[in-house]
């Protein structure tokens, strides 16, 4: 168990939360969130858990990356289309 621990990642926790979670989501919703993980977090997608919550200064960063420039999933740039 400690080494699965060790290695479950981000990819892993994503594909539990969205594909074996008992809740019923809409298709548009798991595309969005599929969307954004994939924008987003794609370079932390395959990083153990274990080391993510360890990871203080670049958890800091990255959400700092994502308030100034939104969740604009097209282009990574801005704020998106519309007005918030």
């Amino acid at each position: 168990i400690e080494r699965e621990r060790k290695t479950f990642t981000l990819r892993d926790a994503v594909r539990l939360h969205l594909d074996e979670s008992p809740k019923i989501r809409s298709e548009k919703t798991v595309h969005e969130y599929r969307k954004i993980f994939d924008t987003h977090l794609r370079d932390w997608m395959d990083r153990p858990l274990i080391d993510i919550g360890a990871d203080k200064p670049g958890l800091v960063a990255l959400h700092s990356e994502i308030t100034k420039h939104g969740w604009d999933t097209e282009s990574r740039e801005g704020r998106g289309r519309k007005k918030r």
